[in-house]
């Protein structure tokens, strides 16, 4: 398999590439911090959006592989490919398996290494009168996080003060545990560690933005199965054991955290209904990550489960609907909170990146059951700094409402 593209700048500036790598080194950083100080100088250089994390870290490896900057955690060094972190149990609790300094109230805490130090400010909850507001996001991708794009999207949810927070799915990547092809020299930078800190930290964040909503709920999605899917081939009995439930429920410490995994699955995973919208009410809307993709996902989903939908998996970020003699069914795809062109994407799946689309949803539901979608899609300036618009003037970026 071709290894990864990277920017031109990088290939025709190798030099400056391995000093900031060895100057990162000599200051006691990681890879982590290269990585960050890289992008920083290339796109500084040469334009902003130059050089990406990905391409960044493609770089490392393929570069300065002989400077042997350490790691993104400290410790002596693994076998990346394999799942071997502190997070890999074969018991409910892993807990067990992490440093005690780094254990608070019984609940892991993601590596400050790892994670940005920011966090979003809740604001007041307006008065909705008996209105119920739902705030989705999802695809986030671990590893492949957009942190700038996930700070907009905390900002908007610190702003409206949902009662429901759903988050679709797709939070970790888990590129160690896919049974795709990939890139040998990406392993480092996608290692679980760094996949479920970063995942930590946004979920984290989604609580301080929102610290008293009715109800947090996680839908898994298709990213995190594959630690099912990994451990059921290689551990004959997993999916009868009740000693080894190594999903992302457990790895997270979802339900110690407060978030809900629906029990109700469809194809595409777990799925919730709102209150107000019960599976058998005249309005019936379900939240779940999907199986579907394409333009045409939400059709297919009319189509499979005859009920609104407001679903992840697919990456835009819009809204369809059809109609039939019993009503109108509508749906929603709130968009994807990884970089904009991920690194797993440099292949034949590159073309379909025209439709792919950042953003958040919104979720207006009435005392009825009935309800008004609403995509907040996240747009770039032109320092491809990103925001949102939310009409009458208020704009929400990095730093929260303008």
């Amino acid at each position: 398999m071709p290894a990864p593209r990277v920017s031109w700048a990088e290939v025709g500036n190798k030099r400056l590439l391995l000093e900031i790598c060895q100057s990162v080194k000599d200051a006691g950083g990681t890879k982590f911090h290269a990585t960050e100080r890289i992008t920083e100088v290339f796109n500084e250089k040469y334009g902003e959006g130059v050089c990406t994390n990905h391409a960044a870290r493609a770089a490392i490896a393929r570069y300065a592989g002989h400077i042997d900057l350490p790691p993104d955690r400290s410790g002596p060094a693994r076998n990346p490919a394999a799942p071997t972190s502190r997070y890999r149990r074969s018991v409910d609790d892993p807990v067990q398996s992490a440093p005690s300094s780094r254990i608070v109230d019984g609940l892991i805490q993601a590596d400050p290494d790892n994670v940005p130090a920011w966090m979003p400010k809740a604001r007041p909850r307006p008065n909705r009168g008996r209105m119920k507001l739902a705030f989705a996001c999802g695809d986030n991708q671990g590893w492949e996080m957009d942190v700038a794009a996930c700070r907009v999207a905390l900002n908007v949810a610190a702003y409206f003060q949902p009662d429901y927070v759903v988050h679709l799915g797709d939070l970790t990547d888990c590129y160690w545990a896919s049974s795709f092809t990939r890139a040998p020299e990406l392993y480092r930078a996608a290692h679980p560690d760094r996949d479920f800190d970063l995942a930590l930290w946004f979920l984290n964040s989604l609580q301080a933005a929102v610290p008293e909503p009715e109800e947090y709920v996680y839908t898994p999605g298709n990213h995190e199965d594959r630690i099912k899917r990994t451990f059921a081939e290689y551990l004959p009995g997993y999916d009868e054991s009740r000693w080894m439930r190594t999903n992302v429920e457990t790895i997270m410490q979802l339900a110690k955290r407060g978030w809900t995994v629906p029990q109700y699955k469809v194809r595409g995973g777990p799925a919730w209904f709102p209150p107000e919208c019960e599976r058998g009410s005249e309005h019936p809307l379900m939240f779940f990550h999907g199986k579907s993709a394409g333009d045409s996902a939400l059709l297919a989903d009319f189509r499979e489960h005859g009920v609104s939908v407001v679903r992840g998996h697919t990456n835009r970020c819009w809204t369809n609907h059809v109609t039939r003699t019993a009503g109108t069914l509508w749906g929603m795809i709130p968009g994807h909170l990884c970089e904009r062109h991920p690194q797993w994407t440099r292949n034949s799946a590159a073309k379909q990146l025209g439709n792919w689309s950042q953003g958040v949803g919104l979720v207006h539901i009435h005392p009825d059951g009935s309800f008004r979608m609403e995509p907040i899609p996240i747009l770039r300036d032109s320092k491809d700094r990103p925001w949102v618009s939310l009409g009458s003037g208020t704009y929400i970026g990095e730093e929260g409402p303008e």
